[in-house]
């Protein structure tokens, strides 16, 4: 045995004699032990022992028999240089061998918070990255959409981790805001982009780009524009009040902040009252409305009694192609109400689909019960046609599904909310009685629980009956 030495006996057998004998075969061989370590003192695993040019195993390497004579061990590992030894087993040793393994590669780590990273020109991504690369010299570049470009030329040395971290400069400007009548300026709130900034004049630096600037004062109203920051300059933008008091409360319909002053434009003088805006001159188009085509002529509260036909709509567009879904009728009755220039309402409407997959034979339909409230903004385009559009929050309350092996209820934690687009137009016969046609279209992927190819999205035409009350 290749492992043992031989063993030999003379022995001498009689006639009609037997004779045993128990053989103790004395080892010949010995045991080798190898394991690496990196330059730091860190254990490598793994990594490829070869012993006389054949593949032997991995570190650690424990424990391993062989007959005694002389070996030539290599340790060998990717990103590593090898390592090659020789050594004399003898019978009955054990030799036991911890290998240093020297990295010829080198590491990089880049940290740079919202910056696209490229390295020698490949883009290697974004706001971080940690990788291998050859020793030698490499550019580093770091780019964000309005920062400043930063460059570093490195040298990466076999062996080393590099930790760089860049921080990019953002390209600023400033805004300068101030506002006639000049007297007015220290009550004058200014805000930018939606935040508060303070009273004005007010001076700020920001990144370059477009920034929505309103600018209120109390008992004129509030008035807004936009305003263009550029690298190194100052943009100044100029408030007139005193020539838009009228138009500026109509503008401060949609500026944040505190309350808006009173709509009556009127003031005392002496005993004698005198309404202002009679005398103003200025343009009249200049803000836009919503009550100068609204719902004037029209019942304050409508019943609505239609039809609505209901489908759905996949994510996938695979999906789509294999699941044919057509549009199911349902029941839509509804009541609305005008305040001001808007609409609001609430509705039970029935959506839903028919679905059918000719691969597997499968037809089924989905019924689902919303209760929906919404509002909208209706604009008169001739004496009788209206147009709107707004937004709707539904949420299911019931609902059944249906297939050839029978009618099931739906549970109804497995759907979510729904909010969507309404777009419409009504035809008013009169100022009570009036026909409507309504497209919905949801955002909502309103199944949970799904793969999101698997989920839909409801859409829905309603047609439908509106009676108001008389007008008072």
């Amino acid at each position: 045995m290749e492992l043992y030495r031989d063993y030999r006996e003379d022995i001498t057998l009689k006639d009609g004699a037997s004779i045993v004998r128990e053989f103790q075969l004395e080892s010949s061989g010995g045991t080798l032990n190898i394991s690496a370590r990196d330059e730091s003192g860190n254990e490598i695993e793994g990594a490829d022992v070869i012993i006389n040019g054949e593949f032997a195993g991995l570190t650690p390497f424990l424990n391993r028999a062989y007959p005694a004579g002389k070996y030539t061990i290599a340790v060998q590992k990717e990103y590593y240089d090898t390592s090659t030894e020789s050594v004399i087993l003898e019978s009955k040793k054990n030799i036991s061998r911890t290998v240093l393994l020297k990295s010829n590669m080198s590491f990089l780590h880049i940290t740079a918070p919202g910056g696209r990273i490229f390295i020698n020109g490949r883009d290697y991504g974004e706001n971080e990255i940690d990788q291998v690369f050859q020793p030698g010299t490499y550019k580093i570049k770091v780019s964000a959409d309005n920062y400043y470009t930063e460059e570093k030329n490195l040298i990466l040395t076999a062996g080393r981790r590099e930790t760089i971290t860049f921080e990019l400069t953002p390209i600023e400007g400033s805004l300068s805001v101030t506002v006639i009548p000049y007297e007015k300026q220290s009550s004058a709130k200014v805000y930018i982009g939606g935040e508060f900034i303070g009273n004005a004049p007010q001076r700020v630096n920001r990144i370059v780009g477009d920034y929505e600037i309103f600018v209120k004062i109390e008992g004129y109203g509030a008035l807004s524009r936009t305003g263009t920051v550029r690298e190194r300059e100052n943009t100044e933008v100029k408030f007139d009040f005193t020539a838009a008091n009228r138009e500026a409360w109509i503008a401060g319909l949609n500026t944040p902040g505190e309350g808006l002053p009173e709509k009556n434009n009127r003031q005392q003088t002496g005993n004698k009252e005198s309404d202002t805006s009679k005398k103003y001159k200025g343009p009249k188009t200049k803000y836009w409305h919503p009550a100068k085509k609204s719902t004037s002529g029209r019942s304050r509260l409508h019943f609505i009694v239609g039809l609505n036909s209901g489908a759905i709509i996949y994510n996938d567009n695979t999906l789509t192609d294999i699941i044919k879904v057509s549009g199911i009728a349902g029941v839509y009755l509804g009541i609305e109400h005008r305040m001001g220039p808007l609409m609001t309402g609430a509705a039970i409407v029935q959506r839903g689909a028919s679905v059918s997959v000719d691969i597997l034979g499968f037809e089924g339909t989905d019924r689902y019960n919303y209760l929906s409230v919404y509002m909208t903004l209706p604009l008169k385009i001739g004496n009788q046609m209206y147009v709107y559009g707004g937004g709707a929050f539904s949420r299911m309350v019931s609902g059944t599904t249906e297939d050839s092996s029978g009618t099931y209820n739906l549970d109804m934690k497995g759907f979510d909310n729904d909010f969507g687009v309404i777009l419409g137009m009504d035809y008013m016969i009169n100022a009570r009685i009036g026909l409507r046609g309504e497209v919905y279209l949801g955002l909502v992927d309103v199944m949970l629980n799904t793969p999101s190819n698997l989920n839909y999205k409801n859409r829905g035409v309603t047609i439908s009956l509106l009676a108001g009350l008389p007008r008072r």
